[in-house]
């Protein structure tokens, strides 16, 4: 099934924002504790395999790696915007925000985050059933919260908020209404697809799929 067929939305993977800010390649390395890293840096060498278990310890670093560490701890070790406001330089802060945002379970770390605010917030929707953390996100983006909080709550009135945007080939109340349909198994929905003004073959495909 393609990958537009997906309602949960996905942040993209920090190491690929690494590679991008650093101009690094993005070759992984596996570490003998199981976590993977990449290369980071001025001279792109990999990070570091171990975590910092305090921001004292990163009081011991210099330069990028000091910067770095205060990174780690603030979006791996915790989820705690306080320790990116320690970074000096900015690419390295703005990751740190943008990886405490793609792994932010409460609406509150969404609100202490300087950037990233609504990444952030479409991140908290995969596990919530609180529509009122879309009302501040704009357009494409309220839309998706939509979606993906109807679905979560088997509520259709936010499916149809949703209704109008497009989330690869698909209008994303149609997705929230295929992921409510499919949870209960409801395979009677790909047949009232009319009613809700989707006549065009690859919906009844797509929804038809999902309940093989």
């Amino acid at each position: 099934m393609k990958a537009a067929y997906l309602l949960l939305l996905s942040i993209p993977l920090l190491i690929g924002c690494t590679a991008q800010i650093t101009g690094c390649t993005m070759e992984m390395m596996s570490c003998p504790n199981g976590r993977g890293v990449g290369r980071v840096g001025p001279d792109c060498e990999f990070a570091p395999c171990e975590l910092p278990a305090s921001q004292n310890e990163c009081q011991t670093k210099s330069g990028f790696w000091k910067d770095w560490c205060y990174k780690d701890y603030a979006s791996q070790v915790t989820v705690d915007v306080t320790a990116c406001h320690e970074i000096m330089r900015e690419n390295v802060k703005n990751e740190c925000y943008y990886a405490i945002a793609a792994r932010a379970q409460s609406i509150q770390v969404c609100h202490s985050l300087p950037k990233f605010k609504e990444e952030c917030v479409l991140q908290v929707a995969k596990t919530s059933t609180d529509d009122k953390i879309c009302i501040d996100l704009k357009e494409q983006k309220k839309a998706e919260c939509f979606s993906t909080i109807g679905s979560n709550s088997n509520n259709k009135l936010l499916c149809d908020k949703a209704k109008g945007y497009v989330m690869g080939d698909y209008d994303l109340q149609y997705l929230c209404l295929r992921n409510i349909a499919q949870k209960n198994g409801d395979a009677k929905f790909c047949n009232s697809l009319d009613n809700y003004g989707y006549e065009e073959p690859y919906y009844a495909r797509d929804c038809n799929a999902a309940f093989q």
